[in-house]
């Protein structure tokens, strides 16, 4: 069984802060959580605290997806690909292709354009893995930035809506409750789903 925290956030945080509300109302059980509008953030987890911390109201959360359905989906997800070979052995590097495809336009190319160009591609590539096919009518692309000690983050993000059909109900209910892509530890990966 998985729970839905919904964490208030003080409205003037900012994403390392809201990081750490999100992972302490919820003991560090997150498996994804996005920040919304306003001053509150939900999260996925596994176990509740009890008793709840205050600000924070949990409910069952039990996505039952139907094969054939349409729904409606808001996703944020970390814009970023691999690139080059492994540095030192370790992992290959990450780039932000909006922002190398904007550099590469000589910045005449809008960034949502961008965004809405790669975000359809990047779902495209998942659609067998997340267990649906998705349509987008909206895409935005944002820079989350912050310094974690001494070392400076910056994640390009590109937040999607639109249309999914379903296509393999057990993915896609795994893809809701754990989350899709990189990022998920900065509130990105969050598949939101609304009967239409």
């Amino acid at each position: 069984m998985k729970y839905l925290a919904r964490v208030q956030i003080h409205p003037m945080s900012g994403p390392y802060k809201a990081h750490q509300t999100v992972y302490e109302a919820c003991q560090g059980l997150v498996k994804v959580w996005r920040r919304l509008e306003g001053n509150h953030a939900i999260a996925v987890t596994d176990t509740p605290p009890i008793p709840p911390p205050q600000g924070v109201a949990f409910k069952s959360y039990d996505p039952s997806p139907v094969n054939g359905s349409r729904l409606r989906f808001d996703l944020l997800v970390e814009s970023s690909a691999t690139e080059g070979k492994p540095v030192n052995g370790g992992r290959n590097p990450r780039v932000d292709p909006v922002l190398k495809a904007r550099i590469r336009s000589g910045g005449k190319d809008r960034w949502n354009d961008l965004a809405f160009e790669y975000g359809a591609k990047w779902l495209k590539k998942r659609e067998e893995r997340l267990g649906a096919k998705f349509s987008i009518d909206f895409a935005e692309y944002d820079v989350i930035e912050f310094i974690r000690g001494k070392e400076s983050i910056r994640l390009g993000t590109i937040a999607m809506k639109g249309i999914l059909t379903v296509t393999d109900s057990e993915k896609l209910k795994f893809a809701m409750e754990n989350g899709v892509g990189h990022g998920k530890a900065w509130g990105c990966g969050l598949l939101l789903c609304n009967r239409i």
